[in-house]
């Protein structure tokens, strides 16, 4: 199974806010046992999907120099059934940050109305000192983002 739930990023503002876009298709490998009648989008991987752009917007924001490691979710409401064809918004928002960890709120959006909310998403720092692992965090966000530009922000 790919554990990497958004397409890319399409918005970024450091230290505020990141917005991702996933297109959910029926070959998504979760399709096979989740309702497989009806293809819908099991909750917890919208959950995880927000987590992980928050989890971008926290090493963004810190210039790289860290590693967001997630470590509670609180607070989550699902409210509409995302199923195979839909294209859903990821936004996550950076509501408090320290050296030690940071705190998100997230938003999936179906069709301009919320589908999964959540509340709060804590993320432990774990900082990194070698200029070439910033060097490569940085490659590897640019990869996963759909090449959003990392010097842009």
């Amino acid at each position: 199974m790919r554990f990497l739930l958004f397409d890319k990023v399409i918005e970024l503002e450091k230290g505020k806010r990141i917005v991702g876009v996933k297109s959910v298709g029926l070959s998504e490998d979760f399709f096979e046992e989740h309702f497989p009648k009806v293809a819908v989008t099991p909750g917890t991987l919208m959950i995880e999907a927000a987590a992980q752009v928050a989890g971008w917007l926290v090493n963004v924001s810190h210039d790289f120099k860290l590693l967001a490691i997630m470590s509670l979710i609180e607070g989550v409401s699902i409210v509409r059934q995302i199923k195979a064809g839909d294209q859903v918004l990821l936004e996550a928002t950076l509501d408090r940050s320290t050296a030690r960890g940071s705190e998100c709120s997230g938003t999936v959006w179906k069709d301009a109305e919320i589908a999964v909310r959540v509340e709060r998403i804590l993320f432990y720092h774990y900082l990194v000192s070698s200029a070439e692992v910033i060097d490569r965090v940085k490659e590897y966000f640019t990869y996963l983002s759909g090449n959003y530009p990392v010097d842009s922000r």
